[in-house]
């Protein structure tokens, strides 16, 4: 049996993409593919960045988050780009990467915003991580270009989660969707 370096990486850096199942969509998607840059927009702790770079260790791995809440030593390891990804004007500037990664705000109107500025700026795949439920779908069908819509792969997955960040209380079927654009075909 083929281990699923997402899942392995995931694990390790602790992020919540695992408990999401997003280990298994990346692995049915990316894992074919030679991936040498990649920019995650929202980084919070800094732990997917770190899973990104055990995943492909030769890549550029870059994060891009508005405020400060990553810890400062990442700055060491990984190149942050300190912007508002909803920003077209501060975010003009930003290069291409092989994948670009939005697991930012989670609100529809943002993940629009976000990917009208960086889908171009995606060679090979863009990704939208937690989309919000039904009516956020919804809206994101609606307002995303419908030629790129057909590029799309939709996968629903239902895994623990906290209701809201430092809550104890864990929601045991929660529903997550993941958005995922090859642009490689």
């Amino acid at each position: 049996m083929q281990v699923n370096k997402y899942q392995v990486a995931f694990d390790e850096t602790e992020v919540d993409k695992l408990l999401h199942g997003y280990h298994r969509y990346y692995e049915n998607v990316v894992s074919d593919t030679d991936i040498s840059s990649v920019l995650e927009i929202g980084v919070w702790r800094g732990d997917s960045l770190k899973a990104w770079k055990l995943i492909w260790p030769d890549a550029i791995v870059e994060g891009l988050e508005k405020s400060a809440t990553y810890q400062p030593s990442l700055n060491e390891e990984f190149k942050i780009h300190r912007l508002n990804s909803q920003n077209f004007d501060e975010t003009a500037h930003i290069g291409e990467y092989d994948i670009i990664i939005d697991d930012a705000c989670h609100h529809w109107r943002s993940q629009v915003a976000t990917f009208n500025n960086f889908y171009h700026k995606a060679k090979k795949f863009y990704v939208i991580e937690d989309v919000l439920g039904v009516y956020g779908l919804a809206n994101l069908k609606r307002c995303l270009p419908e030629s790129e819509l057909s590029r799309a792969m939709l996968f629903t997955s239902t895994g623990p989660t906290r209701n809201f960040r430092f809550s104890e209380y864990v929601e045991k079927n929660a529903h997550y969707k993941f958005m995922i654009f090859d642009k490689t075909s």
